[in-house]
């Protein structure tokens, strides 16, 4: 949501009245009265300072799981870092898993998800007018989780190279994700939210992902039970139906779009 500053300047005109004259019956013509005084001129308003670059709020809100399932939520995650990408403008979470910071309006934005012994997260968006500001229900897995998660999807522990997690919103089942220009081993959560790599679209909770890839930029194709998807949480993107998402080692990039049924 994009919220926009006016400040307002205003100036108030005294105006003088004009004094009239009277005619005496019979008398002589009366003496001309005396001119009134020119008002002081008002004194100039001074201009209003320069207002601060727009800002617009990310509330942030995470939780503990209870299990390797990216739905079995348990209660809020305090001492999760939150950051704009790259800078010093960080907040932690509360007891509640809450937190807030101020992001730069109107820009592509990206921020993080930290805390040691969890897993961390990678997003980016536009703060344009399309912009919620609200970004909850992010499982935050332990160490020993993702190391559960990774038996589960035949894949390496510690993990290597990064993690891309997809949704459509609303959740659609049937919808499929695909790299454009390159493969990777891919999967998709099933109906309890848990990762599979032999379901070959999404459930009724409309996630999955790929697994090991290399960092940099990745575009990926929404298709199968979509139509005319547009970003929600991620970048703008000139072609219908896809993103650019970025990776880094280490974290798990998330991005999702909203889509309509076919």
């Amino acid at each position: 949501m994009r919220y926009l500053f006016g400040f307002i300047c205003v100036c108030a005109l005294g105006v003088m009245p004009l004094v009239g004259c009277s005619d005496n019956n019979g008398g002589g013509g009366g003496s001309a009265g005396t001119g009134g005084s020119a008002g002081a001129g008002g004194t100039a308003g001074t201009g209003g300072s320069g207002g601060t670059p727009g800002t617009v709020p990310l509330i942030v809100i995470v939780f503990e799981t209870n299990s390797i399932s990216i739905t079995d939520l348990g209660a809020g995650l305090e001492g999760v870092s939150v950051c704009e990408d790259g800078t010093g403008n960080c907040e932690l979470t509360d007891d509640s898993g809450s937190a807030t910071i101020m992001l730069p309006a109107d820009r592509a934005i990206g921020y993080t998800m930290t805390k040691e012994g969890y897993i961390s997260y990678l997003v980016s968006d536009v703060t344009d007018e399309t912009f919620t500001g609200l970004s909850t229900n992010w499982p935050m897995f332990t160490e020993s989780q993702i190391e559960e998660i990774a038996a589960n999807l035949v894949i390496e522990y510690p993990l290597q190279g990064s993690w891309l997690a997809l949704a459509t919103f609303p959740r659609l089942a049937g919808a499929t994700f695909d790299l454009v220009g390159e493969t990777a081993k891919s999967y998709y959560n099933d109906e309890s939210g848990v990762g599979q790599l032999d379901l070959t679209e999404t459930t009724s909770v409309g996630t999955g992902g790929f697994l090991e890839l290399s960092e940099g930029e990745h575009e990926v194709e929404f298709g199968g039970a979509t139509a005319n998807c547009t970003p929600a949480i991620a970048p703008d993107s000139d072609t219908a139906n896809r993103i650019t998402v970025t990776l880094r080692a280490g974290y798990t990039t998330y991005a999702s779009m909203n889509c309509e049924t076919p």
